[in-house]
């Protein structure tokens, strides 16, 4: 049985019609293909057409063989004429065909008629969603021109010409590559004879090769800018929060095999990587967006069990989804609910039940399976507001003011309990309902009429029924705090409070009375006078502990004695608080704002004090706590999950005992070993991690309290350096590694000495002192030879402000001072004055080293290339920012500015080459370093704690590492800090991954989702 087709002919079965149906059917199967086509695309004929020889009823559905041949065929032609508008089932093929194909899969024939009026419209357009200069999406609608060929001729000369555009679609591939292949094949034949031909045909067959190859690349180069922008879409959705999305995305950026021609766009890794948290390390919270549970329409809500195992999400299409949370498995879907969801709810962890106003439904959270069901005679369920869960048994609220005891196990009704009422509340609507603690009283409010409000007590088992009197004002947020008291709050509504219309808000002073109620007579505990002065989009009471009670509303939490009432403190955040929460029942509360921010009562400040972070996304509409935080925003149609302690795990350990001493100074490292500079307290100590076999970890404690005293200078043989500026000398001090011994000796003597400029680069110290008579020199210390070399410096060099710059390749040293520029020529001694504008600053920044003999300065304003002779070559303008940091690499100079603004420029004419974007700490004035890795073509720029990783090629920053200490070239790893908990920080490591380990992280965390078919069409994927 054949199960596949190449195409489907839809037409009209009408006689023009049906002659040209025949025609295209007859003609296609019988249609040669060339040898080399057949080679290429692997089809050797066209001959599985569908083509249905009945006029099907018009009142009948698509028959099981032709919805089959529909969806099992790869193209669709659709035969045009003036019958066409007449037919019931062209458009309806052409609607199912499309539930599984692109427009581009559809070709048209034109029997009779212009084109614009027999092609059905549905095929004259394409929707797609754009985005305008203020970054908000359109949806707009494209015209399109699908793939037509002209019947209105004679089928023989149709045949000739038509018929190949029809094969070439199908066997995918260029029109003019099939005719021409047909018109070779014909010359073959003739090629004994016509010599001439032949040499035509190989000059031809040269130009196509050349088409093709420029048509391939055309066709890479599109494959990059889809990369690109994928690349993109998934960065903008990551800082959404839509993680899992931005992980799809950025693998469908990606090739997906050895054989996907898709090139690795540097974009792409970058999307990836930071879609992965790769090395991410544990800061002892790192609060990240770990899932998205997606849905149909904007959502409405969505509740959590009470051991937060399940997630329950309602949208605004009447679609319910149930997800285990563990395993972000999805146990129930709901999407053909014939009337709309009243309430939903959770029984015991292990039920889940959905109600309309008359029918109750349960099912397994196990398999998803129906348990039970409960149809309400004679009556109307309400809200979610209403469902209490005692053991058991759960308890429904009706309009009619009765509640249903409902067994949760087998949904049989237990006993209805109605609310008998005096005449004057004959009216009253039942609006929120809560059981106390002990099982036996219900508190409600509701409304009776238009604007009167009240609240009362039922006794489950006396029956009784106590209601408050009418109030203008509203009641609402009931809150058992025991078993025989509950709290409550009473708004005015009169529309003078904060409220918001579209975009613009209107804030005023709001007041609320909350009240402490005794559910046995409704007196009055206590009551306070609630203020704030923020739209209200959620509020509520939540105890802290046993003995406080926080009520908020707007952009206020107030914090209560729950016994007198008294106010012990209050806190302004400045956005809509969504909730309140102590889950660990410690007294201390956290909020959630509206803009995502995490807030804490900092009391050791002020009693109106708050701690405040920002965690999660902007624009929320509903928060719930339960291992971890689930948020939905405005209009949104995911519900984002973030995890606390969600990171990048493959962190491991340079050694067993790596916790470091304090917080980090200074640090540096060689091939074999770590040094770190750290201080506890003012206390400050040196410690050194290996590198390589040999596991170690040193600490030695440093004898003078004065720790930014200290510089490390660096590590040479198994030795760390440590320069020490003492009273009236600057001290040498080394640690034998292998020995774990420290020695300290007098370097020279401090006598206006600049101390900052001891550097050791290849077993050799640089530095610079003055003599006791004040001359400037400059010396160079042979730590292997103990040989010393001193250059005398000019008597007019001034005040030296800054670290000289070394050049080994050069064997120049350049030292500024308090006006000019010197270079030295460290072989024969030589120093020469370099030229520098009438307007020069202290300089700020050298570059790290020479191309061609020319080296760069800057003084933060300008950047001078100047050659070993104090030759100025040219002078580049900086961007009004400071540079941090210079190099040459590849013949370029490569500039990275405190804004972290990359720049390449010409070392030859100084003109302006790109710029990228890289990270940078907000303000900096410390200097950055560059590295290079070549054989994978990164360059590494640090600054600080902060590792930067660029592509050399594109200029793109692929990720950035913080808490890391560098990059350690022969093991391939950046060596990072983490404080997972208050015990201090470790030190350890995260491999440098390559793309396939990225594509594999990226996978293990999605688990098998995969990019829904309506992310798919959005961003073209697939088509």
């Amino acid at each position: 049985m054949i199960n596949h087709y190449n195409a489907f002919i839809s037409y009209k079965h009408a006689p023009e019609d049906n002659r040209v149906a025949e025609a295209v059917h007859k003609g296609l199967e019988w249609f040669h293909i060339p040898k080399k086509i057949r080679k290429k695309t692997g089809i050797n004929r066209i001959n599985r057409i569908f083509r249905d020889k009945d006029e099907l009823p018009i009142t009948s559905d698509l028959s099981d063989s032709i919805a089959n041949a529909l969806a099992e065929s790869d193209y669709l032609i659709v035969i045009c004429s003036t019958n066409t508008k007449e037919s019931a089932w062209v458009p309806r093929e052409i609607e199912y065909f499309l539930r599984n194909h692109s427009k581009r899969d559809i070709f048209t024939v034109l029997v009779n008629g212009e084109p614009y009026d027999v092609i059905p419209d549905i095929l004259k357009y394409e929707d797609s969603v754009v985005k305008d200069e203020a970054g908000v999406e359109h949806s707009v609608r494209i015209p399109i021109e699908p793939l037509s060929c002209d019947y209105r001729m004679p089928l023989g000369k149709a045949k000739k010409t038509e018929l190949p555009r029809l094969a070439s679609g199908i066997l995918g591939c260029a029109y003019d590559e099939l005719m021409n292949r047909r018109r070779q094949h014909r010359i073959k034949q003739i090629t004994a004879v016509f010599a001439i031909i032949l040499a035509v045909l190989v000059g031809f067959s040269g130009y196509m090769y050349y088409s093709r190859d420029k048509i391939h690349k055309n066709y890479l180069e599109s494959l990059k800018n889809q990369s690109k922008y994928l690349a993109n879409e998934s960065e903008n959705l990551l800082e959404k929060e839509r993680r899992i999305t931005a992980l799809q995305l950025a693998l469908e950026a990606l090739p997906k095999n050895e054989d996907d021609d898709r090139p690795v766009t540097a974009e792409a890794v970058r999307a990836l990587t930071n879609a992965t948290l790769a090395y991410e390390g544990d800061n002892g919270n790192n609060i990240n967006a770990a899932w998205n549970y997606p849905m149909p329409g904007v959502i409405s809500y969505f509740q959590l069990s009470d051991d937060g195992s399940k997630i329950a999400i309602i949208d605004e299409l009447n679609v319910i989804g149930v997800w285990n949370t563990e395993d972000h498995n999805r146990i129930l879907y709901i999407e053909d609910l014939e009337s709309n969801i009243v309430g939903t709810g959770f029984l015991n962890n292990d039920l889940f039940i959905l109600w309309n106003t008359n029918t109750i439904y349960c099912y397994s959270m196990t398999n998803g399976e129906k348990v039970w069901e409960y149809k309400v005679e004679e009556d109307t369920l309400i809200s979610k507001n209403n469902l209490m869960v005692n053991g058991d048994y759960a308890y429904f609220g009706t309009y009619s003011g009765s509640f249903l005891k409902i067994s949760t196990a087998s949904g049989e009704l237990q006993s209805s309990t109605p609310m008998h009422f005096d005449p004057d509340h004959e009216d009253f609507s039942l609006v929120e309902s809560k059981l106390s603690p002990d099982g036996k009283k219900i508190a409600f409010r509701g409304i009776d009429g238009w604007n009167n409000y009240s609240f009362g007590v039922i006794d489950l088992t006396t029956k009784k029924v106590e209601i408050s009197d009418y109030s203008e004002e509203m009641y609402h947020n009931i809150k058992w705090v025991d078993d025989d008291s509950f709290m409550i709050t009473l708004t005015p509504t009169d529309m003078s409070g904060s409220m918001s219309f579209g975009t613009m808000e209107v804030f005023s002073t709001d007041h609320s009375k909350i009240s402490r109620i005794k559910a046995s007579d409704f007196s009055e505990i206590w009551s306070a006078d609630f203020v704030c002065n923020g739209i209200m989009i959620e509020s509520g009471f939540e105890k802290l502990g046993a003995d406080k009670i926080a009520y908020f509303s707007g952009n206020v939490v107030t914090v209560y004695d729950l016994d007198t009432g008294v106010e012990i403190y209050s806190s302004n955040v400045n956005n809509s608080v969504l909730s309140v929460t102590d889950k660990d029942g410690d007294g201390n509360p956290l909020y959630i704002t509206e803009d995502g921010g995490y807030a804490t009562p900092a009391l050791s400040f002020d009693s109106d004090a708050v701690y405040h972070n920002t965690y999660f996304t902007d624009e929320l509409r509903q928060v719930e706590i339960s291992k971890g935080v689930y948020v939905r925003q405005l209009y949104s149609h995911e519900i984002i999950y973030y995890g606390v302690h969600v990171y990048d795990e493959e962190w491991t350990k340079l050694c067993e005992d790596n916790a470091i001493t304090g917080t980090v100074s200074e640090y540096c490292m060689d091939e074999n070993y770590l040094a770190i500079l750290t201080v506890d307290g003012l206390s400050p100590y040196l410690e050194v991690f290996g590198l390589g076999e040999n596991a170690l970890h040193l600490t030695n404690e440093l004898s003078d309290d004065k720790s930014f005293n200290y510089k490390l200078v660096g590590i040479y043989k198994d030795t760390v350096y440590l320069g020490y500026d003492g009273v009236d000398c600057y001290e040498l001090i080394t640690l034998n590694i292998k020995e774990n011994r420290m020695e300290s000796k007098e370097f020279f003597k401090m006598t206006g000495s600049f101390e900052e400029s001891l550097l050791l680069e290849n077993g050799k110290f640089y530095y610079l002192y003055r003599t006791e008579d004040f001359e400037s020199r400059f010396a160079v210390y042979d730590i292997e030879t103990g040989d010393q070399k001193d250059y005398e410096l000019p008597e007019d060099i001034g005040f030296i402000n800054c670290t000289p710059a070394i050049y080994e390749e050069d064997n120049t040293v350049c030292v500024v001072g308090r006006e000019d520029m010197f270079v030295l020529d460290l072989e024969d001694g030589n120093i020469k004055k370099a030229e520098v504008p009438e307007v020069w600053y202290d300089v700020s920044c050298f570059s790290e080293n020479s191309a061609d003999g020319v080296y760069a300065v800057s003084d933060s304003k300008k950047i001078l290339l100047t050659d070993k002779d104090g030759n100025l070559k040219n002078t580049i303008n900086c961007p009004g920012v400071k540079p941090l940091g210079m190099r040459f690499i590849h013949g370029d100079l490569l500039v990275i500015y405190n804004d972290g603004g990359l720049y390449w420029y010409s070392p030859q004419t100084g003109e302006f080459v790109k710029k990228a974007e890289a990270s940078a700490y907000y303000n900096y004035f410390g200097n950055a370093y560059f590295d290079t890795d070549e054989e994978n073509g990164l360059i590494y720029i640090t600054m600080d704690e902060l590792v930067d990783v660029v592509d050399m090629e594109s200029g793109v920053e692929i990720t950035r590492i913080l808490d890391c200490l560098g990059h350690h070239k022969g093991r391939d790893i950046f060596i990072t800090k983490t404080n997972p908990d208050d015990q201090g920080s470790r030190i350890g490591y995260y491999r440098r991954y390559s793309v396939e380990e990225l594509i594999k992280k990226a996978n293990d965390i999605l688990k098998g989702a995969e990019l829904s078919d309506d992310m798919k069409s959005r961003y073209g994927i697939g088509q």
